[in-house]
């Protein structure tokens, strides 16, 4: 598993950050719901006076919807409770003068909500939700890449390649950082054909262990030489045997 951490290294990192967002939508769904959950317990419902009614345009990009402020006055344990604004869904409106009822809290009457529902709790947990999914998803991808190449690593045909350059990678970015690449090439005789191969990509300094045109060993699929592993395990001080995750 720490070969696998290493050699998906990028994909590891932001398939966490991902997990990590899930987590985060997650336990702001599990807040919401209780804070609601909560409130309904010891909420009492009273009546009131629909006092004014707005309709405002929200745009969200290519779709618009619209959203109906309702504003009430009412009457709890004595106290008139005037201009307060309802918490609601965005599309149910309510006439000026319409008598409805309200849920309010009695620590803090001030606050009032029409329907009893739980509110926060499907966009949170379906977000959360994506993100578990893509999170997962790319854990999975970095699962099969690697089983990939340590299948080609184990059998594959090896051959020598000339180390052209020692180089960071330009295809992934972590935190501002990219890791190490090594980039060599090999002539086959047999298929008259010049082969290019990249390693994968480490965040270990492979300028310590590998120089520009010294030769190393790179395992290829014999039926298919764009299959390949460049063989830098002495750069993440692995043994030299074979192995399988």
């Amino acid at each position: 598993m720490k070969r696998l951490k290493k050699a998906n290294k990028g994909i590891f990192t932001f398939a966490s950050i991902l997990m990590l967002i899930g987590v985060a939508f997650f336990a702001m769904a599990i807040f919401y719901i209780n804070r609601d959950l909560s409130f309904f317990k010891t909420a009492e419902r009273v009546k009131a006076e629909v006092v004014e009614s707005n309709v405002e345009e929200l745009d969200f990009g290519r779709d618009e919807i619209d959203y109906v402020e309702v504003f009430v006055d009412y009457e709890y344990d004595g106290k008139e409770y005037k201009h307060i604004e309802v918490l609601k869904d965005a599309e149910i409106e309510c006439e000026v003068g319409e008598r409805i009822r309200v849920y309010i809290d009695p620590k803090e009457p001030t606050v009032a909500i029409l329907e009893k529902r739980v509110y926060g709790q499907y966009g949170y947990m379906l977000a959360g939700i994506i993100f578990f999914l893509l999170a997962s998803a790319l854990y999975a991808l970095a699962i099969w890449l690697w089983n990939k190449k340590s299948k080609i690593r184990k059998n594959g045909y090896r051959i020598q390649a000339e180390v052209t350059d020692i180089c960071k990678s330009g295809s992934v970015e972590i935190l501002g950082k990219s890791p190490n690449v090594i980039y060599c090439e090999c002539f086959s005789a047999e298929l008259n054909r010049k082969f290019e191969f990249k390693s994968v990509g480490v965040w270990n300094d492979l300028e310590t262990y590998f120089s520009v045109g010294e030769y190393i060993e790179v395992a290829v699929n014999p039926n298919n030489w764009r299959e390949y592993y460049v063989d830098i395990d002495k750069a993440w001080n692995i043994k030299k045997e074979r192995y399988t995750l």
